[in-house]
């Protein structure tokens, strides 16, 4: 996937830096791998160079298929209906919400996000760098 981080050098304007990486599949993978590559450039820098701060990350090619929604299981206990087994899920990165039946991988999404617009997740494309704990 395609990404842009967006970072400044300390006394510097903010700059940005394209990336292109097959193992990062979703805006949240981005984003811990641009604050993982700024930490270990900031744990490794030599005399005279100056600590980067991430500024933002934003999804640049998102292919045709579109990207994948993240889904997180709702419930702690499996409930059950007329049509059987059920967790409820939902999407970390747009909250779309749906239903995974017995042990497939597959989920049946809400009524709510029936529409073709959400057969990908519609996700934050340009979301701030969340800040590290101290």
């Amino acid at each position: 996937m395609k990404f842009q981080i967006e970072i400044q050098i300390e006394g510097k304007p903010p700059h940005v830096e394209i990336y292109d990486k097959h193992e990062v599949q979703s805006h949240a993978r981005a984003v811990k791998w641009a604050q993982e590559t700024v930490a270990m450039f900031n744990a490794t820098l030599r005399h005279g160079e100056r600590p980067r701060t991430l500024l933002s990350v934003t999804i640049i090619d998102e292919g045709a298929a579109g990207l994948p929604h993240t889904w997180q299981k709702q419930n702690l206990v499996t409930q059950s209906d007329g049509h059987g087994v059920f967790d409820i899920m939902k999407c970390a990165e747009c909250g779309a919400t749906g239903r995974r039946y017995g042990l497939s991988e597959s989920i049946t999404r809400s009524q709510a996000y029936r529409a073709k617009k959400w057969n990908n997740c519609p996700g934050s494309k340009q979301q701030p760098a969340p800040k590290e704990a101290p």
